[in-house]
């Protein structure tokens, strides 16, 4: 008996790392050929885990550290004590939600609880991207699909959720008939293969803008070291000379002005964010902008990343800071600004600690980060910037992964998108192709085209239809020249896409809580036991 139950927890066990693992190397990143198939074996395994082996709790743990450890690798460079605190606190979701399950075996039955779990996991995906102060959007289930936009469909109407939905149902589905649950695995497969295929097939309402020409925009990815170790370290981190970052710096936009126009002089030039190391005055935001803009290579239209000084609240306290991007004519004149609304925890602010207090966290923070305290305060919404007679709206690094964003520009009139960022710091590892996946699923939800314009990569442009039309190699400097067509309309995800979770979270709890209000079943009798009778009651 001893010997079995050991085989038992070994082999539980080794479902558990197994199943995290392929999660894992299912999302984007992972370099491995055909490994984006793997989502689905990972997701019937953690229904294996729960369902099937009727697991302890620690095991959907082991399962979201294995899943962790892979999605999120590259950023144990920038922040590895918010990579470790990922893989011990995030995996809490899994336990969560094999929590749920078991209750929901135990009480309902095992065909409740394979309906469940494709909802669970979709509120999970979502609650994990927008908890507020802890967001972490990346390595979602849907994700791993993104080069293969023809089968993403279902996101121009429901989005992230809906996706996450309908592949955590047939991956169930598919465990669920291999487990002989015939009945139930055919209904689950049948309903989310039926929504898959209509939200393929079924058209959307955006298109072209009628007689509008393609503007054509140049992205430049500038090559700019985050690492000493990196291309061009050695001289940016030169601490013995002065100014050795923007010496640089500038000489390295010089170098690239060649490389701008060798098709033409574009109508619009994108810089990434941290185009600079120093930030824009709020009292003196014109002139700034008109100096930052002159260091660069001349341009019709240009669009650069800086950081944003505010005057002080209250005489005495720090000056606020903001992380925008700045748009300027030819001669350096300021047209508009975006401001980032979504920071990233840890990174540029410390989550549920309030500003001024916490100090030795900052402090440690501040050590792992080479000296930065992550202090920046969230901007405010801004206008939509205008090319002519073409609207576009910015957006910067992290605020790439939240549908919310992109959906209000796109709703207020934006024709097609532009990102800002500055990857460097993850080393070019996996975070990079997520984010470039969340792009994609940007494009797919609202219909519009989208740029990205990054320090080291992966700058892309993104059509429409969610392709990839063309890309930068990476770790290179380089200019890629685009000419998105600006696109019109509303799609169903626009204004759907964040409710649906909600809808989803009281499926959940009708399906979890429902038996509450009917009446309980006597417990059967078994051998030895007579069932009491009520006082007065005769025998048969």
């Amino acid at each position: 008996m001893a010997a079995a139950a050991l085989k038992s927890r070994w082999s539980i066990l080794a479902v558990s790392l197994v199943g995290g693992l392929s999660h894992g190397l299912a999302m984007p990143g992972s370099g491995l050929p055909f490994s984006e198939w793997l989502v689905f074996v990972g997701l019937a395994l953690f229904a294996e885990l729960i369902l099937g082996a009727d697991a302890r709790l620690r095991y959907a743990w082991l399962f979201g550290v294995a899943h962790f450890a892979v999605s999120s690798a590259s950023l144990r460079h920038p922040l590895l004590p918010g990579y470790l605190i990922i893989l011990s606190v995030g995996s809490l979701y899994f336990v969560g939600i094999a929590a749920c399950l078991r209750y929901a075996q135990r009480r309902h039955g095992r065909t409740r609880a394979l309906l469940l779990l494709p909802l669970l996991w979709s509120l999970y995906e979502t609650l994990k991207a927008q908890m507020p102060q802890l967001q972490y959007p990346h390595a979602q289930s849907a994700h791993a699909l993104f080069e293969y936009p023809q089968l993403l469909g279902p996101v121009r109407f429901f989005g992230e959720s809906g996706m996450n939905l309908l592949l955590a149902g047939v991956a169930v589905g598919l465990w669920a008939l291999l487990r002989a649950e015939r009945r139930m695995a055919l209904t689950l497969l049948a309903s989310s293969v039926l929504l898959w295929g209509l939200g393929v097939l079924l058209p959307s309402k955006t298109m072209l803008v009628e007689g509008a020409q393609s503007p054509h925009v140049a992205l430049v990815q500038t090559g700019r070291p985050s690492y000493r170790d990196q291309a061009g370290g050695e001289q940016f981190f030169n601490e013995e000379q002065p100014n050795a970052a923007i010496r640089w710096l500038v000489g390295q936009y010089r170098r690239l002005g060649p490389e701008i126009d060798a098709e033409g002089e574009p109508d619009l030039v994108v810089w990434p964010e941290s185009t600079f190391g120093f930030a824009v005055d709020h009292d003196r935001m014109a002139a700034d902008v008109r100096i930052l803009a002159y260091l660069l290579p001349p341009a019709a239209h240009t669009l650069f990343g800086a950081l944003y000084t505010l005057p002080p609240k209250k005489k005495g306290e720090q000056r606020p800071q903001r992380i925008a991007a700045f748009y300027a004519d030819r001669d350096g004149r300021l047209l508009g600004r975006h401001e980032k609304q979504i920071l990233v925890p840890g990174g540029e602010f410390v989550p549920l600690i309030p500003s001024g207090s916490g100090l030795w966290l900052r402090q440690a923070i501040a050590k792992a980060l080479d000296g930065a305290t992550p202090d920046a305060s969230a901007g405010e919404e801004q206008e939509l910037l205008r090319l002519g007679e073409r609207s576009f709206a910015a957006a910067i690094c992290f605020e790439n992964a939240f549908p919310q964003v992109f959906a209000k520009a796109a709703l207020r009139g934006a024709e097609f998108f532009v990102v800002l960022s500055h990857e460097g710091w993850y080393r070019g590892g996996s975070e990079l192709d997520q984010l470039l996946a969340s792009s994609v699923f940007r494009t797919l939800e609202c219909g519009r085209p989208l740029l990205r314009s990054t320090t080291d990569g992966l700058t892309a442009w993104i059509g429409a239809d969610g392709r990839i039309r063309d890309r930068l190699p990476l770790g290179q400097a380089g200019v890629l020249h685009t000419r998105p067509q600006p696109h019109r309309g509303e799609r169903m995800a626009m204004r759907w896409a964040l409710r649906l979770p909600w809808f989803l979270a009281v499926a959940a709890l009708i399906l979890l809580l429902g038996s509450f209000c009917r009446e309980r079943r006597p417990a059967p009798a078994f051998r030895g036991y007579t069932p009491s009778r009520p006082k007065g009651a005769r025998l048969s």
